[in-house]
């Protein structure tokens, strides 16, 4: 089971208690800002093809889809929910036309709607070939309301008129169970922002580990070039005073002269090649993989 922690246990405690049930009045006189002003809109809305208001898609208006019939009904519902939550000191909002309640921080966004049911229309009377003209399907609202919290990435949580109560003796778990919903989404949250700290650094940790690697392999091959240069090196000067011994051999002096010198010529071009000799290795094996 999810520890919740203590706050929100002790807040979902007090509002179970019978004191602090939430009961939904029946006059919309002082009601919620947001009650007053989604009235006003689906006063003057039209409705769609199923027969439902379109508040949901009036800026401004609070996200409930239901038939004129059920206006009232769902307005006082939202009025006692947001009441409810705002004595919580929660905020309520209705951003981009959809519906938001902030909890400790967390956002779940809320949806009040009621059930329609299809119908086929008796088109049996209409020539087939103006059938095309009429609806097929009517709708009707069957005056069942229920809340749905949207509870992303977890699943939606949907409270309905049913045999075991309307909505209105619901309330109070609904607000219970958005507190602790959001405390969950809570926890949630931060644990994928952990796994995703954790992906991060493991990448952080293989890229170093690549980059090392390549820059053990280019040393590797740079003591393994210089090692070949040093071993050609001294291949070479055994070869050139061997040179020297016959060249030098019962010659003549100004030969003996021009002879010296090109041999002189060899010995630098060596020492050029000669890791050891100029010098360049103490830098590179200094420079090898720390581990």
């Amino acid at each position: 089971m999810v520890d919740l922690g203590t706050e929100v246990a002790r807040q979902t405690a007090n509002l179970d208690l019978p004191e602090n049930q939430i009961h939904v009045r029946d006059s919309l006189r002082g009601a919620h800002r947001l009650i007053r002003q989604t009235r006003d809109l689906l006063s003057n809305s039209r409705h769609d093809e199923y027969g439902a208001q379109l508040g949901r898609w009036l800026e401004g208006s609070l996200n409930i889809r239901v038939s004129k019939a059920s206006v009232r009904r769902a307005l006082l519902i939202m009025d006692a929910l947001l009441n409810a939550l705002m004595k919580e000191g929660f905020e309520i909002n209705v951003i981009e036309r959809s519906t938001y309640v902030s909890i400790n921080g967390t956002r779940i966004e809320l949806e009040l709607t009621e059930k329609f049911k299809r119908f086929e229309n008796d088109l049996s009377a209409v020539p087939s070939k103006k059938r095309w003209q009429h609806d097929r399907y009517y709708y009707e609202a069957q005056g069942e309301l229920s809340m749905r919290a949207v509870r992303r990435p977890f699943n939606l949580r949907t409270w309905r008129d049913g045999l075991k109560g309307k909505l209105e003796s619901k309330l109070t778990s609904i607000v219970i169970e958005l507190i602790e919903s959001a405390e969950l989404l809570r926890q949630e949250h931060e644990r994928r922002q952990s796994e995703t700290a954790a992906r991060e650094e493991l990448r952080r940790l293989e890229d170093e580990k690549r980059k090392r690697l390549l820059r053990e392999k280019k040393r590797r091959r740079e003591l393994w070039r210089m090692a070949r240069n040093w071993q050609r090196s001294i291949v070479t000067q055994q070869f050139i005073r061997a040179c020297e011994r016959e060249l030098l051999r019962d010659s003549p002096n100004y030969q003996k002269m021009l002879r010296v010198n090109g041999c002189k010529w060899a010995y630098q071009q060596i020492e050029k090649v000669d890791p050891i000799k100029n010098g360049v290795p103490n830098d590179h094996l200094i420079a090898l993989p720390d581990l």
